[in-house]
């Protein structure tokens, strides 16, 4: 893969959280037969374990038949991406002298492909790979749901494979090289065009490892701060109020940078200065009659505001789908957090490298209906 040395991406906990981010990578491998040697992809979901990429493809599929076994494999993962207009540029207005570009997220992952026929550990991967995507459901499938019967019958048409990690390459290309005020007018334009885009570019660039062709001192910084609440939230809490959560109850994980469709509700606190009320859309997940949201605000040094605000009035309100409740707020404790934490990384992963990124001990919210 072609990486200029400004879009390098060699950080672990980044080049995991994008590979965690993209749903649905290209696993590539060498082909060797009679006819001779080709090149074969195929598309499938990959987990990390460890050192390693674990999923699984049909027997049918000639990848893992024909596998030039002497041959490096690599897989493809695609975090966020889109189209970057000259319009965006400050530079435009200035001199002109702009062209489009695309910015995005790339990890290329090689190594040795294992192919995996026993059909214990063929279920083994299947039944993990299931449990991450049903686990942030209401009412989770599971394997063992489907008569036994027909689970092996399933299991006789697929092979396992598990791609042993030599080497991980990343790119991140997300304006590095462009001056501060060409980078604000791409954040700007991609709020609009682009939110997730947009978003991913406010807390990369402001990464301390994110390496910048004219770094922003730290009163430019100050003064171009973004909205505390950007225009893509405010839509979001308005489609849920007017839809009664029909429309904004689920969320589309990736365009942050986790999986799938992922739940949240609405929480309103007051302001502990203002007195006004805010309200924000969350991730959540159950605890008993408890919902669990995380104070992660992207992993920035700081507690978000509606953090703050429950701290100084622990009452607010809650709406879930179409049901509005009050709930009393608290902050889990550190035997508590650690369990709450685990699950709810399970649902949103980027939340583990929010922690990586910040001092801080991300609170985990416990809000208890009353």
């Amino acid at each position: 893969m072609y990486v200029p040395t400004l879009f390098a991406e060699e950080r672990p906990e980044v080049l995991q959280a994008i590979m965690r981010s993209s749903s649905l990578p290209v696993l590539v491998s060498l082909l060797k037969d009679d006819d001779g040697a080709r090149m074969v992809a195929t598309h499938l979901p990959l987990t990390l374990v460890g050192d390693r990429l674990v999923g699984h493809i049909a027997r049918a599929n000639q990848q893992w038949r024909l596998l030039d076994t002497t041959a490096e494999s690599f897989a493809i993962f695609s975090g966020v991406d889109g189209y970057v207009s000259p319009s965006y540029y400050a530079t435009k207005r200035e001199t002109g002298r702009v062209v489009p570009t695309w910015n995005y997220e790339a990890v290329h992952v090689y190594g040795r492909l294992e192919i995996i026929e026993d059909t214990a550990r063929i279920l083994e991967v299947v039944t993990n790979l299931t449990n991450r995507y049903e686990q942030p459901r209401e009412k989770p499938w599971k394997v063992s749901d489907a008569p036994d019967d027909y689970i092996a019958l399933q299991l006789r048409a697929i092979v396992a494979v598990v791609l042993h990690i030599t080497k991980t390459i990343g790119v991140r290309k997300l304006s590095q090289n462009k001056t501060t005020a060409d980078r604000d007018g791409v954040v700007a334009g991609q709020t609009v065009d682009n939110p997730a885009l947009a978003e991913r570019m406010v807390l990369a660039l402001g990464e301390a490892g994110t390496k910048l062709e004219q770094p922003r001192d730290t009163a430019m910084a100050e003064q171009n701060k973004p909205l505390n609440v950007p225009n893509w939230v405010k839509d979001h809490v308005a489609r849920y109020l007017a839809s009664d959560g029909a429309d904004g109850y689920l969320w589309d994980a990736s365009l942050g940078g986790g999986k799938g469709m992922i739940a949240t509700l609405l929480l309103t606190t007051v302001g502990r200065k203002s007195g006004q009320t805010l309200t924000l859309p969350l991730i959540f997940g159950r605890s008993g009659p408890n919902y669990v949201v995380v104070a992660s605000k992207g992993g920035a040094p700081a507690d978000p505001a509606w953090y703050l605000n429950l701290q100084a009035n622990p009452e607010v309100q809650v709406q879930v789908k179409a049901e509005k409740f009050k709930a009393r707020a608290s902050t889990a404790g550190p035997a508590e957090r650690a369990a709450l934490w685990d699950k709810m990384v399970e649902i949103y992963g980027p939340y583990a490298q929010y922690q990586i990124k910040t001092e801080r001990e991300i609170p985990v919210v416990l809000l208890k209906p009353i």
